[in-house]
This record gives structure tokens, sequence and C-alpha cells, in this order.
């Protein structure tokens, strides 16, 4: 009989154990419970009290199903002893016959296997007593629901009362989870060495998985509802109610269930600390990445419009609700499509001191790092790198580098180049190619193409861009990595960035001070790809400039109002492999009809395949012809 009585009482124990739990948790929680909603109002208050009733209601059905399963077990093991009695009875009964019929003279062997065995044929060989079921049946839970879509209003409450409650709620839910789990983990134990009882008890582990979520969410929203008022109340006494607006804390605590309009005019009058209460939760963006730009740029115009308060000062007439949300949340409006150029490299100025301050962090822990460490070889690198990063983002703070995007974690970088204004003529987007990092703009070399366009064709404003991880980079040294070499050549990773270059254009081009004004597209290598990419996603350009461009994806159709030129040494190694018919397919610029082609020569003797590659990405004097024909046609 396949039945064990110790894996039985294990998982008895288990589920006492657990019943235990959850039934001395009900006192404490109730009572904390009704501290916190003795003052809290709002719909945010009406939402806890609700899944705390359903949290409450499923505590009692899980608290059901364990005792439940627990008396299934004992009366199975209860089952399991009669059994093996009557078992026992009957090998007696056998033995009896056996030797009343003279069998025993067959041999003590055969006898001992046969009837210890219990193999022998006949009627004593299977007990009689009924196989017990141990049978759960699935639990059904109410649904919690923390969503307001913003609400209106304001709401109130105790932030330390909602703090205890959290606190406590955080505390039970540790000891419950691991508790259920010594429940599951008995429960297999119990099926695989107690067959002889017919067992279905699949749904527990579902059950109590989906329980221990549904309180993880109650609490994890509880502590962003308590911080969030913890926030509003700085500096006042945390034990009396603090008001807060609705959709703060709406935004505080389930941001992506507030309309990217509501979030809008909740912006156009929110103050820094209603600002500041939102940005608390790092999702907060998500409903602003969801509105188009134009839109972002005609309400952001609207804030300076008629009847805005203005502040003429250093930050160039920003309106007071302006100044609030560029100093409340720079790192958003610095990154944020429709905000204008100008302003969000304000913001960026604003957000450098910050950055300054996690990379200077890490240098000093990277430090530490010993010598024999086995991985010093990769932190020498890093710290070159956070040196030269430091020192770049100071060059921002003081408003010598201008930063149109700058989130360090991602890899994303935009500077600009030149300032716009009612003459600017043309924009110029600049891509770099393969194995650029963030580093690659920290010793200009990456800048140097749009620098000298900007300084010899006046009214021109430059964008170098690199948004993400290009192909061949290391973003954590900022060096070349191989292995990722292949990515240039990748059709899809192609499409992605295209379609980020398109919406890069589509954010830019809403700014009042660069709407029509001639775009003119520049991609050296890598990059030309991702510009013709940003081609299929609806990115306009009147001049379109490849510079050694690896290629077009085959989506790709050219533009019948734009100008196509491709400018590339004779010597580039990328230039005599396209002949091959291994990059891009063959649809390269050197052999589409609809490229202008000018292939350069440089003095015997010099360059060689990787340097004519990189050279005509320079402001070299080797470059100069170069250089001089682009400039010609960026004035044209």
């Amino acid at each position: 009989m396949d039945f064990d009585e110790s894996v039985a009482d294990q998982l008895i124990s288990a589920c006492d154990e657990a019943v235990a739990v959850l039934s001395e948790q009900r006192g404490p929680r109730a009572s904390v419970t009704g501290e916190a909603l003795d003052e809290f109002r709002g719909p945010f208050a009406v939402m806890f009290q609700r899944n705390a009733a359903a949290q409450s209601a499923a505590r009692n059905i899980v608290v059901g199903a364990l005792e439940n399963l627990t008396s299934q077990v004992r009366f199975a093991k209860t089952q399991a002893e009669q059994a093996r009695q009557e078992l026992k009875n009957e090998q007696a009964k056998a033995l009896w016959h056996l030797a009343q019929d003279g069998f025993m003279a067959v041999g003590a062997e055969y006898v001992r296997a046969r009837v210890l065995g219990l193999t022998f044929p006949g009627w004593f060989s299977e007990s009689e007593v009924r196989r017990p079921e141990v049978v759960l049946p699935p639990m059904v839970f109410e649904p919690h629901v923390w969503a307001t879509g913003g609400g209106s209003g304001t709401s109130s409450a105790v932030p330390d009362a909602l703090k205890r409650a959290s606190a406590l709620f955080t505390e039970q839910r540790e000891v419950v989870e691991q508790t259920c789990e010594r429940v599951v983990r008995a429960l297999g134990q119990f099926q695989a060495s107690c067959s002889w009882a017919l067992s279905d008890v699949d749904a527990f582990a579902p059950a109590v998985s989906r329980f221990n979520k549904d309180d993880r969410d109650d609490d994890e929203k509880l502590w962003w509802i308590a911080d969030a008022f913890r926030t509003a109340g700085q500096g006042a006494d945390l034990t009396v109610p603090i008001e807060l607006s609705t959709t703060s804390l709406a935004l505080a605590i389930s941001p992506s269930e507030v309309p990217g309009e509501t979030l809008l005019t909740f912006l156009a009058t929110a103050s820094p600390l209603e600002v500041e209460v939102a940005s608390g939760n790092p999702e907060w963006v998500n409903p602003l990445a969801s509105v188009p730009p134009e839109r972002v740029a005609k309400w952001w115009a609207g804030l300076r419009g008629p009847g805005s308060k203005v502040e003429l000062d250093a930050s160039n007439g920003y309106s007071v609700q302006q100044r609030v949300l560029l100093g409340s949340a720079p790192k958003v409006f610095g990154s944020l499509d429709g905000i204008p150029a100008l302003d969000r490299v304000y913001a960026n100025e604003l957000v450098a001191g910050s950055d300054i301050e996690a990379a200077e962090s890490e240098l000093a822990m990277l430090r530490k790092v010993a010598v024999g460490d086995p991985m010093a070889y990769r932190t020498e690198g890093r710290r070159e790198f956070l040196v030269k990063e430091i020192e770049y983002l100071k060059k921002v703070r003081s408003g010598d580098v201008q930063l149109y995007l700058y989130d360090r974690g991602k890899s994303r970088i935009i500077e600009m180049i030149g300032a716009p204004d009612q003459d600017t003529q043309r924009v110029i987007t600049y891509i770099p190619g393969t194995f650029t990092s963030r580093a690659s703009f920290y010793d200009g070399g990456t800048q140097q193409i749009s620098k000298y366009l900007v300084r010899w064709a006046p009214r021109t404003t430059a964008f170098v861009y690199k948004d993400g991880i290009f192909p061949g980079e290391d973003p954590y040294a900022g060096e070349q990595d191989n292995v990722r070499l292949s990515e240039a050549n990748d059709p899809e990773r192609g499409l992605d960035a295209g379609r980020q270059l398109a919406s890069f254009q589509r954010g830019m081009q809403s700014d009042p001070l660069l709407q029509g004004t001639e775009q003119i597209g520049i991609g050296h290598s890598w990059g030309y790809q991702n510009l013709t990419s940003s081609e299929i996603f609806g990115a306009e350009y009147e001049k379109s400039i490849s510079l050694s461009g690896a290629g077009m994806h085959e989506q790709w159709v050219p533009d019948a109002e734009t100008q196509y030129m491709n400018y590339v040494y004779e010597g580039d190694g990328l230039y005599i492999m396209q002949d091959t018919g291994l990059v891009w397919d063959g649809k390269v610029p050197r052999a589409h009809e609809a490229f202008e082609n000018h292939v350069y020569a440089r003095p015997f003797g010099e360059g060689g395949l990787a340097d004519d590659h990189t050279v005509i990405a320079s402001d070299s004097q080797d470059n100069k012809k170069v250089l001089k024909d682009m400039q010609k046609l960026v004035k044209k």
C-alpha cells in the first residue's frame, strides 16, 4: 500500500500551522485597517476598504480549504490504518488456510514470497476498504481594483496610520507566503508518497499564489499611498489628516490608469509639492509618453499664453507654471517629445547635477575594488568612462554643452549644436555609426561633422543623435563589443532604430522655432541605415547624406522629393565589402540609382581599410574635400 503516514502527518502539520498563522493575523490586521480608514477620504479610501474586505473574505476561504484538507488527510490516514489491519488479518487467514490444505510443505521461501509479498492469487490479495479521496475544489476570490482613472478633487488621510498598516501588512504577508509555500511542498510530497489515497489538490497552489499576489499588490499600493501622503505632509504633523489632490495620488499609485489628457490638465496647475508626490512613482511619466508631441507642444505653449504669469529672468521668460514643472521634474521634461528644444536643454542642465552625483558615487565605489579582484580589468574601463562622463556633464551643467536628451541607464544621448531661433533655416540630424557609445560624445569626436557644418552654414541647428544602444557598443565601459557587431546587419534591429528616429523627428519638428525648417539627415556607417529606416516610418528629409553608409532596409523606398548623396573613400573597408553583396543584401548607396556617388582618394600611402572609413566622419584636414562638398550641399 502506497501511503506514508509520516508524510501525511507533515501535511497535516503544515496545514495546521497555516491555519493558525492566517487566523492569528485577523485581529491585528482588522485593527490597523480600521485605524487607517478612520480619517481616510477619497476614492482610494473606498477601494482600500473594499479590497480589505475582499482580502478578509479570501483569507476565510483559504482557512476553510486548509481545515477541510486537514480533515480529509486525517480521514485518509485512518482509512490507511484500517486497510493495513485488514490486510494483516487476511494474511493470517491465508496462512491458516495454506496450512490446512497442506501447502506449507511447498517450502517456506515460496510461502514467504507469495504471502508476505501479497502477490498470491486469490481472494485475500486486495483489501476491501474503500480508497479515500483528498479533494480541494477551486477557490474563487473577489477581484481587487485600485484604478480611478485620475479622479478629481482632493483626498486625505493620516500618513502615520497608513504607514503602520502598510508595515504590518508587509510583515504578515512575508510570513503567510513562507507558510503557504510549506503547505504546497507538503502537498507535493503527499501526492508522491500517498498515492493509495485518490487526491485532486492541484487547485491549491494557484489559488494561494493568487491570494498572495493580491495581498502583495494591496500592500504595495498602500505603501505608495502612505508615502504619497507623507511626502505631501513633509514638515507637518503626520499624525493628523493631510490633504492631497486625487490626481497626484493616482499618479503615485496607478499611473498607467491616468489618461494623458488628465495628466496635462493636472500639471497645468500642479504645485511643486504635487509634482513631487506624483513623481514618487517613476512610471508616472508613462501617460505623457502616450500624448502626441504636437498636443504636448500646444499644451506647453498654452502655459506661457495669455493669462499666465511670466517670470522674465535668466530662464528666458518661462511662465510660473513652466518653472514649477521644469524645476520639479527636469528629467521628465528634458526628455519629453513636444517640449521645445531650448526648454529641454534647460531641463537637462538642471538634471546634470544629480547625474554627476550618481556617476561620482559609482566611481568612488569602483575605486575600492582591489587590484587582484577578477573584475578589476572591467572596472578599470568603467572608471575611465565615469571620469570622462563627469567632466562632460560639468560642461552640461555650466551650459557649455546642450543636451536635448540624456539617459545614463539606457545609453540615450542627443546633443544639440547651435541654438534655434526665429531665423533658423535648416536642421541637421546626424547619426554616428557602429561602436558609438556615450563615451564617443565625451571627447567630442562624434560631434565634429555637425559642429563644422553649423559653423560654416549659418542659421543651422544640428542634433547629434544616439537613442539607445548601438551595434558593437559596450555600454558599460564605452568600448567596442565585437560580439554585438552583427547587429549592424540585423534588419529587425534596423527597423526598431528607424522607428525611434522617426519619433524623434516628429517631436523635434513640433518646436515652433523648428517648424518648416529644411530637414537634412546625415548618417555615418550603420547610422545611415538608421536614417533611411526612419523614412519607412514617416520621417522626411530634403537632403539625405551617406558618409560611407552601410545600406538600406529591404522595405526602404527612396522619396522622390529627397536628394540622396553618398560620400566615401575608395580605400574604405566597408566600401570594398559592399561589392560582395553581403552587406544589407547589396542594397547599398553605391549601387542604388537614387544616389549621387562621390568617391574620394587619399594621397598614396595614407589611410587604410579602417582609417578611410572613420576619417570621413571627422573634421580632419585629411577630410577637407569631403567637408567642403558637404558644406556646399547643405547650404544650397
